[in-house]
């Protein structure tokens, strides 16, 4: 019997080598070329020693590695993982443009509110896809990062007709991610930030794990009404989430309890947050509809204290 031929997998390059973009990378260069676009600084070592995942689907990978000049060259199609801080969006889509051709289409992994309205500013005649990650990684250095869990990425697009989802949620269960279709962007968006705004802001200020919340009812109470407050944003905005939503951020604190969120891991390596993009895009969002949200803005301007405390941010 004939071998049955492996598919033909999209190219893929991946904008940013931290704890989800070296994750992605590493999984999808089992299937496919992929070229990992980083800082100068790590691209010698990370072309050298390659990618090592570690604890759960571990393994090593070299992925190709480049960086940011004037003879960089994207694969000339194929999915463009845009995978750096919500804070450097901006500033990376702007440079990135320049290297786009039409049949390019860019998948943002970011963590926020308001991250594909951006992209699709600076880049509106590009396909965007949302892709809000349900990953546990943690980045150990340039080439290391620790997978705790692998839940699922769900993927959504502003405009079906012109983007189809299908090829993209098959690379994705391909490298052994879970992906599912969200609805809408703003859906897709708000569900997965609601974990981040009941979630981090309160285990970077305990400097804990997620379990803590579990832990205290104090900060249970807390994270509740930030999920509250968040809640009456939303529909404002259009975007209904029920009890069932809320509860869904319950039970991913008890599954990942001894996990170290992405606001906490910044501190600690005494980088910024994305805190605005989080409980500061709710006390936003709350202002424009007039709906109060006196325990986001609380949470939030303690985790600001905090920054220009710990890292010597003024901004």
């Amino acid at each position: 019997m004939p071998r049955a031929e492996r598919p033909a997998w999209p190219t893929v390059a991946v904008i940013g080598a931290g704890a989800i973009g070296a994750f992605l990378a590493a999984r999808f260069s089992t299937l496919t070329d992929v070229l990992v676009i980083t800082r100068p600084q790590w691209v010698q070592q990370l072309r050298e020693e390659g990618l090592e995942l570690r604890g759960f689907m571990p393994g090593h990978f070299m992925p190709r590695v480049d960086t940011w000049s004037p003879d960089l060259q994207l694969p000339p199609s194929g999915y463009v993982f845009v995978t750096v801080k919500a804070y450097h969006l901006r500033e990376v889509l702007t440079l990135l443009k320049a290297y786009l051709n039409p049949e390019h289409q860019i998948v943002l992994c970011q963590n926020g509110l308001g991250i594909a309205e951006l992209a699709r500013e600076i880049l509106p005649d590009h396909a965007i896809i949302r892709a809000a990650c349900w990953l546990g990684v943690t980045r150990e250095g340039p080439t290391r990062a620790r997978v705790t869990g692998v839940g699922h990425v769900e993927l959504a697009t502003s405009d079906p007709a012109r983007t189809d989802l299908a090829p993209l949620e098959s690379l994705f269960e391909a490298a052994s991610v879970p992906a599912r279709r969200g609805p809408r962007v703003s859906e897709t968006e708000w569900k997965k930030t609601l974990s981040n705004i009941g979630i981090n802001l309160i285990g970077a200020l305990m400097e804990a794990p997620n379990g803590v919340i579990l832990e205290h009812d104090e900060l249970l109470r807390v994270s509740r009404m930030l999920l509250d407050e968040a809640r009456l944003v939303a529909a404002a905005e259009g975007v209904i989430l029920d009890e069932e939503d809320l509860d869904a951020v319950s039970a991913l604190i008890a599954t990942t309890r001894h996990n170290i969120n992405s606001t906490l891991q910044d501190i600690r390596r005494g980088n910024r947050t994305e805190a605005r993009y989080l409980n500061g895009a709710v006390i936003r969002l709350g202002q424009v509809h007039g709906i109060p949200t006196p325990v986001n803005e609380t949470v939030y301007l303690l985790l600001r204290a905090a920054e220009k405390i710990r890292i010597n941010i003024e901004s």
